[in-house]
């Protein structure tokens, strides 16, 4: 019965969590729904406020995620909506620090990765942006066999991260994700009109 009952909270906590990013509404429904039967359950709290976030309300956000940082303080998670709600909020260095801190504990959270090069980029720190866009990519890549062309594009060894795409997709023509790695590194190859022909395929795909 125990069992039963937990399987039914963590599936609960799925489906809220997967209403995150196409109905915020619905998403902290459904959390206050789970509190309402586990009071203390840190999942539903910490999609509860990625929903009020989302809804335009990062200073009710934050309240409800200042105790599970409290709680949970190497919980990745949360350090990174903590840094979106202080980024909404204009508080930019603090937003900064806290998704360096998500990023320091889960280096695959790749939308930490993008919101820090965005914050950078705004305080013109170019250089420390670049760099956490390239993480952003890194992180971004989910097919094992694209994570080499990646890390060569990172390392700079842009010719040999082309040849591993260009392997790669004559035998998978239609791989979305090697076509946005080879449009990248047309990109800063100032090959343009190639990268244009790669993206635009990558997003008829």
């Amino acid at each position: 019965m125990v069992q039963a009952m937990q399987g039914s909270l963590a599936e609960a906590v799925e489906r809220a969590a997967a209403l995150l990013a196409t109905d915020p509404p619905g998403a902290e429904r459904r959390a206050r729904a789970i509190l309402g039967q586990a009071p203390n359950d840190p999942r539903a709290r910490l999609i509860l406020a990625s929903a009020r976030r989302r809804q335009g309300d990062p200073a009710g956000a934050l309240a409800l995620l200042e105790p599970l940082v409290q709680a949970f303080p190497n919980a990745a998670r949360t350090r990174f909506e903590v840094g979106m709600c202080l980024a909404a909020l204009g508080r930019t260095p603090a937003a900064v620090e806290a998704l360096r801190k998500a990023t320091a504990l889960d280096p695959q959270i790749a939308e930490a990765w993008r919101a820090m090069g965005d914050l950078l980029f705004m305080q013109g720190d170019i250089r420390a942006a670049e760099a956490a866009f390239a993480q952003h990519m890194r992180a971004s890549v989910r097919d094992p066999r694209l994570q080499p062309a990646a890390a060569s594009i990172l390392s700079g060894r842009i010719n040999e991260a082309e040849s591993h795409l260009r392997r790669h997709l004559t035998a998978n023509p239609d791989d979305p994700e090697a076509l946005a790695l080879l449009a990248d590194i047309f990109v800063r190859q100032s090959r343009r009109a190639h990268a244009e022909i790669a993206l635009e395929k990558c997003v008829a795909l």
